[in-house]
C-alpha cells in the first residue's frame, strides 16, 4: 500500500465513521447495469425473432404495404437491416473467438515484445497474474537493458531459463558482457516505480525474497517507495510464515537495523514508517518509541516515560538470573530488549569486536530522522493502546512546527468529524 499522509494516519486512530455509500452505488450500478444489458439483448432477440416470422409469413410483402409512403418502407427497411447488423455482431464474435482458439491471428507477430512502458506494465502485470516470475524477470531484464541489474539477477542464480544456461537473459536484445561500472548507454525502457512494484510483488507471491531484498536494494535510490514497499513483503511474510509470536514488524525491523545492505542515511524514512504501521496494527506501543528512537536524531532519544521504567526494572531483574550462554544465540532478541535504546544494536555489537569495528563505514551515518508522519504514527499508537498521557508527553516533546502541524490536523478531523454527525442528524429528523 503507498504511505499514508498525515491526515489519513489521524483519521484511522480517530475511528472516524467510514462511508459506505461508493462500494453500495458501484454494487447497484453494476447489477443495474448487468440486468440492463441482459434486458436489451432478449428484447433484440425477441425482436429479431418476431420480424422472421413476419418475413416468412408474408405480412412485410410489398404487396400488402402498397398504401405505406416510400419514406415508411425506406425506415422500416433501414430498422430492419440495423436490427440484423446487430443480431450479426455476437456471431462474428464468436467467429473471432474460435479463430483465435485455433491459432490464426489475424495479427503480425513480431520477436520484440515489449516495446514501450506501457507494453512492460502489461507483461509485468499479466506474469504477476498467471506466477511466471521467471519469465517476467527475463523480459524486464531484456526491456530495461540494464547491465547493472542483469549481474544482479545472475549473482542471484535467478537466471531464468529452461536448460539452465545464462542465455535466457539476453533472448530479448540485451547486451551479454556489459560492466556495471560503465554508465548505461544501451537503448531500453526506463523503468518505473510501477514496474519495480509489479516485480517485487511478483517476485514475492513466488516465495523468492532473496530477490524481493536484492531488487529493493538496488531500486531504493530512485524509488524510494519501492524500498519501502520490499519492507512491507518482508514484514507481510515474516506475519505469515514465522511460528514464533515475534510480529512482522519485528522482522522488518530487524533486517533494516542488521542486514540490510545500504547505508543508514540512504534508508527511506518509508521503510521505518511501515514498521510504525505494524506497531500500530498490534497496538504494540514499546515498539513503536522503540523504532522512532533507533531513527536519526530525534526529541524522543534519551527521555523514557514513568511506564517504560517499571517494564525496564522488570527486565534488568529477569535478565540477571538468565545464563550468560543465551546471548550467544541470534542477537535479535538482546539488541532490542530496551524499548529506550536509542543507538542501533548492529553498532553495539560491532564495539564489542574490535576487529569489526574498523571495518564498518555504515556505522559513520545515522537513519534518516522522523517525519511529521511518523510522530503521529507514533501518537496514534499510544491512544489506541490507552497510553494517554505517554502521548501528550510525546506531543509535548516535538518540536514546534510538528506539534503544529498535528495538533491543526487533529482539529480538522474532529470539525469534519463533527460536521458530518451533525448533519446525520438533520437528515434523521
Amino acid at each position: 500500500m503507498p504511505p499514508l499522509t498525515l491526515e489519513q494516519v489521524l483519521a484511522r486512530s480517530m475511528r472516524l465513521p467510514r462511508r459506505r455509500t461508493q462500494r453500495y452505488a458501484s454494487s447497484l450500478y453494476r447489477s443495474s447495469n448487468l440486468s440492463a444489458v441482459n434486458t436489451h439483448t432478449q428484447r433484440a432477440t425477441r425482436a429479431g425473432a418476431l420480424d422472421s416470422e413476419l418475413m416468412e409469413s408474408g405480412l412485410f410483402n410489398p404487396s400488402h404495404t402498397d398504401a405505406a409512403s416510400p419514406r415508411d418502407r425506406r425506415d422500416k427497411a433501414f430498422a430492419a437491416s440495423a436490427l440484423q447488423e446487430k443480431l450479426n455482431f455476437f456471431e462474428l464474435m464468436e467467429r473471432e473467438d474460435a479463430s483465435r482458439r485455433a491459432g490464426r491471428l489475424s495479427i503480425r507477430r513480431s520477436d520484440q515484445l515489449v516495446r514501450n512502458s506501457s507494453d512492460l506494465t502489461t507483461f509485468l502485470n499479466a506474469a504477476l497474474r498467471t506466477g511466471d516470475w521467471q519469465d517476467g524477470l527475463r523480459v524486464f531484464a531484456g526491456a530495461t537493458a540494464l547491465p547493472a541489474f542483469q549481474a544482479l539477477l545472475q549473482e542471484s542464480s535467478a537466471t531464468p531459463s529452461v536448460s539452465g544456461d545464462a542465455s535466457a537473459l539476453h533472448r530479448s536484445g540485451a547486451a551479454p558482457n556489459a560492466s556495471s561500472g560503465l554508465p548505461i548507454s544501451l537503448p531500453g525502457v526506463n523503468p518505473n516505480a510501477g514496474h519495480v512494484l509489479a516485480l517485487l510483488d511478483m517476485c514475492a507471491r513466488a516465495d523468492q525474497y532473496q530477490l524481493v531484498e536484492s531488487i529493493g536494494v538496488f531500486f531504493a535510490p530512485s524509488f524510494p517507495e519501492a524500498f519501502a514497499r520490499a519492507v512491507e513483503l518482508l514484514a507481510a511474510r515474516a506475519a505469515t510464515t514465522t511460528s514464533s509470536s515475534a510480529p512482522g514488524w519485528r522482522a522488518a525491523f530487524v533486517y533494516l537495523t542488521q542486514r540490510c545492505p545500504l547505508p543508514a542515511a540512504e534508508i527511506p524514512v518509508e521503510a521505518f514508517d511501515v514498521c510504525l504501521r505494524g506497531c500500530e496494527e498490534t497496538k504494540d506501543w514499546r515498539g513503536a518509541l522503540e523504532v522512532v528512537r533507533a531513527m536519526g536524531p530525534n526529541p524522543l532519544q534519551g527521555w523514557v516515560a514513568a511506564d517504560e521504567d517499571v517494564v525496564r526494572s522488570e527486565g534488568v531483574s529477569s535478565s540477571a538470573t538468565a545464563t550468560p550462554a543465551s546471548s550467544s544465540g541470534t542477537p535479535s532478541d538482546a539488541c532490542f530488549a530496551s524499548a529506550g535504546a536509542a543507538s542501533r544494536c548492529p553498532e553495539d555489537a560491532n564495539a564489542n569486536a574490535p576487529a569489526a569495528s574498523t571495518s564498518t563505514p555504515t556505522s559513520l551515518s545515522t537513519p534518516p530522522s522522523p517525519t511529521v508522519v511518523s510522530y503521529a504514527t507514533l501518537i496514534a499508537t499510544l491512544e489506541q493502546a490507552g497510553k494517554d498521557h505517554i502521548a501528550l508527553e510525546v506531543l509535548n516533546r516535538l518540536p514546534a512546527l510538528e506539534k503544529e502541524e498535528i495538533t491543526a490536523s487533529y482539529a480538522a478531523l474532529i470539525m469534519v468529524w463533527a460536521n458530518q454527525v451533525v448533519h446525520k442528524h438533520r437528515r434523521r429528523f
